[in-house]
């Protein structure tokens, strides 16, 4: 992603950075900032990796609990659209 490199206002930290994403067979495999000054690409720390992914699996957990609940109530759409979502994520990984 590319952002505006400009002032936060107090003319310390821009307001956005740029990233770069390597993908291997369609999975995020290292994630890079780049200065601002230099261009130069510095990959994220263990703990900005564990931030990331502790974001992301948060999100995850609340899915599977929608899910389970549905399907305690009787709710088979769910299941049908969970397997559905699923079968066109991997799909398009080209792991289908």
């Amino acid at each position: 992603m590319t952002s505006d490199w400009s002032s936060n206002g107090n003319g310390s930290q821009p307001l956005s950075e740029e990233w770069v994403f390597t993908l291997t067979n369609g999975l995020v495999t290292r994630i890079e900032r780049v200065d601002a000054a230099t261009k130069a690409r510095y990959e994220l720390s263990a703990d900005e990796y564990a931030a990331i992914a502790a974001t992301y699996y948060t999100a995850y957990c609340a899915g599977i609990r929608d899910y389970a609940a549905a399907i305690a109530s009787g709710n088979t759409n769910v299941a049908q659209a969970y397997y559905q979502g699923m079968a066109q994520y991997l799909g398009a990984l080209g792991q289908a």
